[in-house]
C-alpha cells in the first residue's frame, strides 16, 4: 500500500502532530508549513487539511499534547509525593524542567506568541489544567504550613516564573553541567532559594 494512503482514521492526525514536532526541533514555528509537515509525515499535501484547518491549528494541537504531558508528568509527582509537602514542590519542579529539557519544541511552542492570540479552547484549557496543578501543590503546602498562607493563585506563579525559566535556559543548554547531566542540583537550589523567601 502507497505510504500516502496507509493511515487508517486516527492514525493521520498523530502522524501529523509527530511531524510537525519533528520539524520545530530544527525550524521555528513561523516558518513551519503544512505542505512541509506533510512532506515529512508521507502523505500527500492536502492530506493535513483533514483534521487542520491551517498551519495555527496544527500548532495549537501541538502545544495542547505539549500541556498534556507536562501535566501527566506533574500529576504522577504530586499523587507520589502527597506525603511530602517540601518533597512534592522539589518533584514537580524537577519535572517540569525535565519536560523542558526532552520536549524543547513543545515547551516552546507552548508559551509562544504565534498561539497568544485566539488560541483554541481546547488549548487554553489545557494551559489553565496544567497551572491547576502548580496551584494545587502550593495550596497542598500551604496546608501543611510549609509555604505562607497567602494568594495560592500568586504564589503559584512565582514559583511557575522561575521553573519556567530554569526550563527555558536549561533548554538552550545554558544552565547544564559540562555533562549535560546535572540539572537536578541547579533546580533544587533555585527552589530553596524561592522557598526561602516565601516560607511561612
Amino acid at each position: 500500500m502507497d505510504s500516502k494512503t496507509k493511515y487508517h482514521h486516527g492514525d493521520l492526525r498523530k502522524a501529523l502532530i509527530e511531524a510537525g514536532v519533528s520539524l520545530l526541533q530544527e525550524e521555528d514555528a513561523s516558518e513551519l508549513t503544512l505542505r512541509r509537515v506533510a512532506r515529512e509525515a508521507k502523505v500527500s499535501h492536502m492530506a493535513p487539511y483533514r483534521h487542520f484547518a491551517d498551519k495555527n491549528a496544527l500548532l495549537a494541537a501541538i502545544a495542547v499534547e505539549g500541556f498534556q504531558i507536562l501535566g501527566e508528568q506533574i500529576k504522577e509527582e504530586i499523587h507520589a509525593n502527597r506525603s511530602d509537602p517540601r518533597q512534592m514542590i522539589d518533584h514537580v519542579c524537577l519535572a517540569y524542567v525535565k519536560f523542558g529539557i526532552e520536549h524543547p519544541a513543545h515547551l516552546t511552542l507552548m508559551f509562544s506568541g504565534l498561539l497568544s492570540t485566539g488560541s483554541s479552547d481546547e488549548l487554553n484549557l489545557a494551559a489553565q489544567k496544567t497551572l491547576s496543578l502548580l496551584k494545587q501543590t502550593v495550596k497542598h503546602a500551604q496546608k501543611e504550613n510549609l509555604l505562607k498562607s497567602v494568594d495560592g493563585t500568586q504564589m503559584a506563579k512565582s514559583i511557575w516564573s522561575m521553573v519556567h525559566g530554569l526550563a527555558m535556559l536549561m533548554k538552550e543548554g545554558l544552565l547544564l553541567s559540562e555533562d549535560g547531566a546535572q540539572f537536578e542540583p541547579i533546580v533544587r537550589q533555585s527552589i530553596d532559594h524561592l522557598l526561602n523567601g516565601i516560607k511561612s
